[in-house]
């Protein structure tokens, strides 16, 4: 092809066509132009369909963290609603100043739900792939890049008043139940096989206790913080779900 271009260059210069050697040059010219312009187009088609290709990918892994996590936080919610419930149970008994007779055998069973401490552990693995690796500009969607950046802070703080009431719980709820009653009576669901019996406890004599009673409010207390946490990290699934779906052309 180049001597093929190359001839016919000699020959306008040789018959000394220099205006139609000029138009000549001008079309190679063009040509190479053209040329580049191509495969700079088909480059940047190639990029384009790789990074559409990769953020597919993103999006499809997001939407199963989410589904699941949607799923295990249903789960972690409904544990931490039997702990608040076993604490406003405890505190109605301590308003009327005693355990009925007829509950009193389930008081330990009750009380367990103290001893219950809920964990939220999300699948983090694609969100730090994206935000953390350089990855964040393959995700068009700038308000699903937001909503990512925020459910990191949601996890953070849901956590952190998780955290809390473990503590509260190995801090001032431990130290307090393991001098007055023999927690290994306490029935807190554990397995029968361990070398113990679950005899009846007069733990239920304690919600006359003032101490006792500030201590169940504050863990009442840090529940229903959990609750209100609880309702960053709902809408803010949803509002990922949402968006990711739309992008895979799920939601029409």
């Amino acid at each position: 092809m180049l001597t093929f271009f190359r001839r016919i260059r000699k020959e306008l210069l040789d018959g000394g066509a220099t205006r139609k050697y000029l138009l000549y040059a001008i079309g190679e010219i063009a040509l190479v132009v053209i040329g580049i312009l191509i495969a700079l187009q088909i480059n940047n088609w190639n990029e384009n369909k790789s990074k559409s290709l990769r953020e597919n990918d993103y999006l499809m892994a997001l939407s199963a963290d989410f589904n699941q996590t949607k799923s295990e936080f249903e789960n972690n919610k409904n544990e931490h609603q039997t702990v608040k419930v076993s604490m406003k149970l405890i505190l109605d008994w301590a308003e009327s100043g005693s355990v009925p007779l007829d509950e009193q055998p389930r008081f330990d069973s009750v009380f367990g739900g103290v001893f219950w401490h809920p964990s939220f552990d999300p699948p983090l693995g694609t969100i730090e792939a994206i935000l953390g690796s350089g990855n964040v500009d393959l995700i068009e969607n700038r308000e699903l890049v937001s909503q990512l950046t925020q459910w990191t802070s949601f996890v953070d703080n849901y956590r952190s008043v998780e955290s809390r009431a473990v503590d509260h719980f190995y801090q001032v709820i431990y130290p307090f139940m393991s001098e007055r009653v023999n927690l290994q009576d306490l029935d807190k669901g554990i397995p029968t096989e361990l070398p113990w019996a679950h005899d009846s406890t007069d733990a239920y004599l304690l919600v006359s206790n003032q101490g006792f009673q500030n201590m169940i409010y504050w863990h009442w207390v840090i529940q229903w913080n959990i609750e209100r946490y609880a309702l960053n990290i709902d809408t803010s699934i949803e509002r990922i779900l949402y968006l990711v779906n739309s992008e895979l052309g799920e939601i029409e």
